[in-house]
């Protein structure tokens, strides 16, 4: 059944589909926010560690999350 939804919202075209990406806002313990625009396929691991970097910290030193 979802397989039939699926094909009924791509209608046969190739390329993305409106769906195919979410935005997701992270908060960190102070109030900042950021926001990021990511596949739904996309592993939330990424996501993490994508963020960790940008705070400059160690995603295996569990200070990121």
């Amino acid at each position: 059944m979802a397989d039939d939804n699926a094909a009924a919202n791509n209608n046969g075209s190739t390329g993305t589909t409106q769906g195919e990406h979410i935005q997701v806002k992270v908060r960190s313990p102070d109030g900042a926010e950021v926001f990021f625009k990511i596949k739904r396929k996309t592993k939330l691991e990424k996501l993490m560690e994508v963020y960790c970097n940008r705070l400059g910290q160690s995603i295996e030193a569990g200070t990121c999350f």
